[in-house]
């Protein structure tokens, strides 16, 4: 008797999904600098994503670090590894499939920049594009999407500091790459005044932000993050949240 019980044990261990098997396997958890999200100040990991990312890990007591790598890099670690999960991450047409999403959650915009006083008239992606040269990153969303609008004027940059400065000194006439909120951190770390830059009306993309994870994650994962979420998102914690990255700072 104690033969057929082992046997039909051994059976179901056998056929039990690796997801069930084993729900708590460690996910890797990357991020990138994109201030006010997701930056790091002071060596510490900060921004209005990675706390509400830290408040979603308490619930579900998952302790696994939170690593930061540059943008691009952790795109490919996101598209090549097991158990990847990244914030934060704006959804296109063209990322939807690529990965499975957790969220939606805050909203952001990403505008066209010019030097205060300039007299530029900016209301079409044809106005920009007549422009000598429009500052953006060498590779990224922002970069991806200018190309696929047929942007030829690019002038590329390595970070946002060197983007925005060039507008300021006036060798690029236009700059985007960050939402209102990060042209604002961004001003404030180069000690430049807030005005020194003028929003167009021209915005580039609109979007929530989202948790994203590898394709490889089961379902019931997903659903356990996107309850989390849900809780936090209703709770005191994420209005204290929002007011302290989003609600209160000045924005150019």
């Amino acid at each position: 008797m104690s033969s057929i019980l082992s046997f039909a044990l051994l059976f179901i261990l056998s056929s039990t999904p690796a997801s069930m098997a084993s729900p708590s396997a460690p996910l890797t958890i990357i991020t990138e600098e994109w201030p006010p999200y997701n930056f790091t100040e002071n060596n510490t990991l900060t921004g209005f994503s990675t706390e509400l990312v830290q408040l979603i890990m308490k619930d579900l007591n998952i302790t696994d670090k939170i690593t930061v790598l540059p943008g691009p890099r952790a795109i490919k670690v996101l598209e090549k590894s097991k158990r990847v999960l990244f914030f934060s991450m704006v959804m296109t047409p063209e990322r939807k499939p690529l990965y499975k999403w957790i969220g939606p959650f805050g909203e952001q915009a990403i505008y066209f920049y010019k030097k205060k006083g300039s007299t530029l008239k900016i209301n079409s992606l044809e106005d920009a594009k007549k422009v000598k040269s429009v500052c953006a990153r060498e590779s990224g969303l922002v970069s991806t999407l200018l190309k696929a609008n047929g942007f030829t004027n690019i002038d590329a940059g390595v970070s946002p500091e060197s983007i925005y400065l060039r507008v300021i000194l006036g060798r690029c006439e236009l700059g985007i790459g960050e939402t209102p909120l990060g042209v604002s951190f961004w001003l404030k770390k180069m000690n430049q005044p807030l005005d020194s830059l003028t929003r167009t009306n021209l915005k580039l993309i609109s979007s929530s932000l989202y948790i994203v994870t590898s394709k490889d994650v089961p379902d019931e994962e997903i659903v356990r993050w996107q309850k989390a979420l849900n809780k936090v998102m209703a709770s005191k914690k994420y209005s204290s949240l929002k007011q302290k990255y989003i609600g209160s700072p000045k924005v150019p």
